[in-house]
């Protein structure tokens, strides 16, 4: 009565899914049922415990108590066919144990590959993470060192250059009040482009050294100041080439940085001088866009640019090919890229590559 009373509780505890207690309860109805040697009752408690260890995922604790039922049914019913049916019930039930306890461990196994795997990820991410950052710190690093020693060169060189500009321009002054020194006023002249020349590359360096790191201001620009300012620059190709400049009579209002596009026009006007015709004609102009922009041109006569060169003008360092040979050291329209970029606007060239024809290259920037 003990046992049956315990086997009761136990039953209660597992219809309220209360399994540790439904354990305990035939547990104790499992010993009572022992002490009185109740084999009918073992297999009926063994096989409950069965069940509740197996709803709890205690499988050996489930693997258990079934092999303890299937043994105290061969004892019991050895001879009768329907106990030998149900021994095979018995025996399906601890295999489909088995193999649930098989596949429970065979999803740890993998649960546990998994998350190996993923430390190894993370691990390998974060050692890629920090090289990169290392390696941009290092390229940031290595741009300002190269910032800092384009500034220190540019102006290193400005001083003698400078003197050499003066000294020339008073060597000009006394020959010319001496007779019979055209040979000699001739060379001055040279040395006085060669002084241009290497000043416009010097400035273009320190132009180049800081559009990375200068912050400006966009305002209002004057635009026809601004281009006088490049054509005095380019004043002694202007004479040595004899080369014709048509400006408009007004420019539309824009806004940028004045020291910025003076770079632009400089560059732009000295490469349609370059590769202009004989005498280059210059034309520049403007018009006002449907995007709240407005673009600016220059037109030369020269020979034109094939459209497969025109994709790399603006890239460092490249030459005008296709054109006749001049002196040049490949990085104006690279600065002009940058400099419209930055503030803004983009850059092109419109060109069929015809003879007389000439190139139109161009800029846009937010109109005022």
């Amino acid at each position: 009565e003990t046992s049956r009373m315990w086997l009761s509780l136990g039953r209660l505890y597992q219809t309220q899914n209360m399994g540790e207690m439904a354990a305990d309860a035939f547990t104790h109805a499992l010993k009572q049922a022992e002490q009185i040697q109740a084999r009918g009752v073992q297999i009926q408690v063994h096989q409950l415990l069965a069940d509740v260890y197996r709803q709890m995922d205690q499988y050996q604790n489930a693997l258990a108590h079934y092999e303890h039922y299937h043994e105290l049914k061969q004892q019991i019913f050895t001879e009768d066919a329907e106990t030998r049916i149900q021994n095979l019930e018995v025996v399906y039930q601890v295999d489909s144990v088995k193999r649930e306890a098989e596949e429970e461990q065979n999803k740890v196994v993998s649960l546990q590959q998994e998350i190996e795997e993923r430390a190894r990820m993370q691990h390998d991410l974060e050692e890629a993470n920090e090289k990169l950052q290392h390696e941009v710190a290092v390229r940031e690093q290595l741009i300002g060192d190269l910032n800092s020693f384009a500034h220190m060169v540019a102006h290193d060189l400005k001083t003698p250059l400078q003197s050499m500009a003066i000294l020339t321009h008073l060597l000009q002054m006394q020959l010319e009040g001496m007779p019979a020194n055209t040979e000699a006023l001739s060379l001055v002249e040279q040395l006085q482009q060669t002084y241009q020349k290497s000043n416009s590359i010097i400035q273009e360096l320190l132009t180049l050294a800081s559009l990375r790191s200068q912050n400006i201001q966009m305002v209002p620009l004057d635009m026809g100041a601004i281009i006088n300012e490049a054509l005095k620059r380019v004043n002694f190709m202007v004479t040595e080439r004899q080369a014709e400049i048509q400006l408009p009579a007004e420019w539309p209002r824009v806004v940028g940085h004045a020291p910025w596009m003076e770079e632009v026009w400089a560059n732009y006007l000295s490469n349609a001088i370059k590769y202009g015709g004989y005498p280059p004609v210059v034309q520049l102009g403007a018009f006002h866009l449907d995007n709240h922009f407005v673009r600016f041109w220059i037109q030369d006569n020269g020979d034109g640019i094939k459209p497969e060169e025109q994709a790399r003008l603006f890239n460092d360092f490249s030459q005008l090919e296709g054109r006749r040979k001049v002196d040049g050291h490949g990085l104006g329209l690279s600065i002009v890229r940058r400099i419209i970029e930055k503030m803004g606007g983009n850059v092109g060239v419109e060109s069929r590559g015809r003879s007389g024809e000439g190139s139109r290259f161009w800029f846009t920037l937010p109109d005022a």
